[in-house]
Order: C-alpha cells, then sequence, then structure tokens
C-alpha cells in the first residue's frame, strides 16, 4: 500500500493495515 491511499483514506483502515 502506497503512503499517498493511506492518506486517502483517512488514516482509519488504512493506518491499520500499515
Amino acid at each position: 500500500m502506497r503512503v499517498e491511499e493511506r492518506v486517502k483514506e483517512g488514516s482509519s483502515g488504512a493506518r491499520n493495515s500499515y
């Protein structure tokens, strides 16, 4: 996952994935 993708998500689910 790219950093931009996690920022797009809203640092919610993406942040957990990271």
